[in-house]
């Protein structure tokens, strides 16, 4: 009872804390849009709120190889320093709009722009390789089908390839 009690309260604060920096995201984001293209915005937190829950699920649910694990795990490094990048970012341009601490300059909000570009680009090009790192089409791949790896006649592997062309 106690487990299945700190279990709830764990993700219900995991769910709160999420709730919070995906709207310091989306008003960042939003912020970095045109006025008209500002519903955009919710698009973005793809990239870095639901990244960050997406990959996780991703890693402990529906990875099925190494490789898909390995990239998965990465991107919610990648989701979780973007989600705090964000959230940063537009903690400190909303206290320096509100004259708490001094305004960024340029050349800062420039370079956060491009940050979070970045994790955006990194989440794309994520998606692309776990869908390379399936299961099937990447054996296939790894599997060389050269000559040389046909079985002789006699039956005798002639490589170690020949041997898993065998197997199939």
């Amino acid at each position: 009872m106690k487990k299945t009690l700190g279990t709830i309260v764990l993700h219900l604060l995991a769910l709160s804390l999420l709730a919070y920096t995906a709207s310091r995201t989306f008003d960042f984001l939003a912020a970095t849009l045109p006025e008209a293209q500002r519903i955009l915005a919710i698009a973005g937190l793809a990239a870095f709120d639901g990244g960050l829950l997406g990959w996780l699920l991703y890693y402990l649910n529906g990875a099925s190889t190494n490789w898909q694990r390995a990239i998965s795990a990465l991107m919610v490094g990648v989701s979780l320093i973007g989600t705090s990048a964000a959230f940063i970012a537009d903690t400190l341009y909303r206290a320096g709009q509100a004259a708490l601490t001094t305004q960024l300059s340029p050349e800062a909000t420039q370079t956060i722009v491009l940050a979070l570009a970045l994790v955006i680009t990194a989440n794309l090009a994520a998606v692309v390789a776990i869908h390379m790192a399936e299961a099937t089409p990447l054996t296939e791949a790894l599997t060389l089908r050269t000559p040389s790896a046909i079985p002789s006649p006699n039956g005798r592997e002639t490589t170690p390839t020949a041997k898993k062309v065998k197997e199939k």
